[in-house]
C-alpha cells in the first residue's frame, strides 16, 4: 500500500496596506519558488484586470517583460513596477496593478513595496 507523504507548502501569502493620496492601497504578495505575484488594488475586493510579467535576463542586467493580459493603458503601471522589482530581487515578478494612478501616485505606491521588502525580506 502506498504511503502518503505530506510536504510543507511552497507558496506564501503576505498582505499589507498603504495610504497614497488619501486612498487606501491594498497589496498582496504571493511568494512562490523563485517568483512573486503582486496584486495592487484600492478596493477590498481584489481585481485582476491586467497582469505584466518581468524576468531576469541572463544576457543583460536589464530584465525583460511582457503583458500577459489586460488593457494597454494599464500595462505601463504594472510594467514599470514589475521590471524594477525584478531588477532589485533578481527573480521573476508578476504584477497586477488594478488602480487608476497618476504620475504622483505611482512612485508612492512603489515606495511602499520597497519599504515592505526592506522590513520583511523573507516574504519576498
Amino acid at each position: 500500500m502506498a504511503k502518503v507523504e505530506y510536504i510543507s507548502p511552497t507558496f506564501a501569502l503576505h498582505k499589507f496596506n498603504g495610504v497614497v493620496s488619501e486612498r487606501k492601497i491594498i497589496y498582496q504578495v504571493l511568494k512562490m519558488v523563485d517568483s512573486l505575484l503582486i496584486f495592487i488594488n484600492d478596493k477590498d475586493n481584489m481585481q485582476l484586470s491586467s497582469m505584466f510579467m518581468a524576468l531576469p535576463n541572463r544576457y543583460d542586467n536589464l530584465p525583460v517583460g511582457t503583458r500577459l493580459f489586460g488593457d494597454f493603458m494599464e500595462e505601463e503601471t504594472s510594467k514599470g513596477i514589475a521590471l524594477r522589482i525584478t531588477k532589485k530581487l533578481n527573480k521573476t515578478v508578476f504584477v497586477s496593478c488594478n488602480i487608476e494612478t497618476d504620475r504622483t501616485m505611482l512612485p508612492l505606491i512603489e515606495k511602499r513595496i520597497y519599504e515592505e521588502i526592506k522590513e520583511r525580506p523573507e516574504v519576498f
